[in-house]
């Protein structure tokens, strides 16, 4: 998109061009009551027929005449609303852009429908570009223990989120359990591969799968990937999906959008965040029974990996830390860096990026006393 031009995005993992084009066109803000700043996703990936991975084809319903339901969690888990605002600047898209679960959307102006079953917001008639609005998400906080009790299972089949597809390279399933081996429940095989995926084999790179020629999402792709070892967020999210499908694990992919960088402006005492075309973004998911659909972050040298903590490690016993991706400070990167190419912070233990300011008092406590002994008698 030109200077002036609304961005436009297809929902489908074709990504790799609209990341590598030069520059990066704005195309929504964002400030949120959350502790981090949450992805925003435009819509859900759930059928994969081992070349292209589509979006879902479910029943939509007006949203002014059936609103949001709250989430549905065991007994014992715990939720936390969080309210984000959302103004949308230069991006038209039949698809909002959200965060997860959406259990309320305010200000929406326009004819919206929301699919009851991703919780995704879409329009026949409207755009999202211009649009000004409030997103309530109800985010299930479940402890480590309640995780790992939970099975990576879904009973309803109103999409087959199981298929592993035909003719799928054997190399991905081997792989899979190779990796996993030594986990003893879903959540840990899972975490075992998020962080495999983020470890020192790999490498994150926009430009090696055309070289090499697996710059798509088909299960070919996902073996060539897993062989070189290099790719961006389609790969690494591609395979992951279908890894944990290899395990029996239900498992799809959202694109949408990583929560950008602050811009140093405050609204109503909440830091607003940027969000450009570079900040495209595909990450998996898994559903767990009780908890719902939980993400990941496999994408090597992107946000934050997904983990919780024990009851017996918290204050309050029962918080998780939170699996979204913390927003990176333009002041991190050198002049001119892709948000994509930013350093993970989380590789080195950190829980995010620093958003604090130089304190100067060490150095003038220094001048000082440099002072001092200057003004001294000899």
């Amino acid at each position: 998109a030109g200077s002036g031009a609304a961005a436009r995005i297809d929902p489908s993992l074709d990504l790799g061009s609209d990341l590598r084009r030069p520059g990066d066109t704005p195309v929504l803000t964002l400030r949120s009551d959350a502790p981090q700043l949450p992805n925003l996703r435009v819509t859900t990936l759930s059928i994969f027929d081992g070349a292209v991975w589509m979006p879902d084809r479910l029943r939509s319903v007006a949203l002014a005449d059936a609103p949001l339901e709250p989430v549905d969690v065991a007994a014992g888990i715990e939720t936390t609303k969080y309210r984000t605002h959302v103004e949308v600047t230069q991006l038209s898209s039949a698809y909002l852009p959200i965060p997860y679960p959406a259990v309320e959307i305010d200000g929406l102006e326009g004819a919206w429908r929301s699919v009851p079953y991703s919780r995704t917001i879409l329009s026949a008639q409207n755009s999202a570009q211009g649009q000004s609005y409030d997103v309530v998400a109800e985010v299930p906080r479940p402890t480590l223990e309640q995780i790992r009790a939970s099975q990576a299972h879904i009973a309803e089949n109103r999409v087959d989120v199981y298929a592993v597809p035909e003719g799928t390279p054997a190399v991905i399933g081997d792989l899979a359990r190779q990796v996993t081996a030594g986990a003893t429940t879903d959540y840990d095989r899972l975490a075992a591969l998020q962080t495999w995926f983020r470890g020192p084999e790999f490498t994150y790179s926009l430009t090696a799968p055309v070289a090499e020629g697996f710059d798509d999402t088909g299960v070919t792709a996902v073996a060539a990937f897993l062989d070189k070892k290099t790719g961006y967020c389609i790969h690494y999210a591609g395979a992951f999906a279908l890894m944990a499908r290899e395990l029996g694990m239900p498992s799809r992919i959202v694109v949408g959008f990583l929560p950008g960088g602050y811009t140093g402006d405050t609204v109503d005492g909440q830091r607003v965040a940027a969000v450009t075309t570079g900040q495209l973004h595909a990450w998996p998911e898994v559903y767990f029974e009780g908890i719902g659909w939980v993400p990941f972050e496999p994408t090597k040298s992107l946000g934050i990996a997904t983990r919780y903590v024990s009851a017996a490690a918290t204050p309050g016993g029962t918080d998780a830390e939170e699996s979204g991706p913390t927003p990176t400070p333009p002041s991190s990167a050198s002049a001119g860096a892709r948000p994509d190419e930013m350093r993970d912070e989380s590789a080195g233990g950190s829980s995010g990026a620093t958003t604090s300011g130089w304190d100067p008092r060490p150095a003038l406590l220094i001048v000082l006393a440099v002072l001092v002994i200057a003004a001294a008698p000899a």
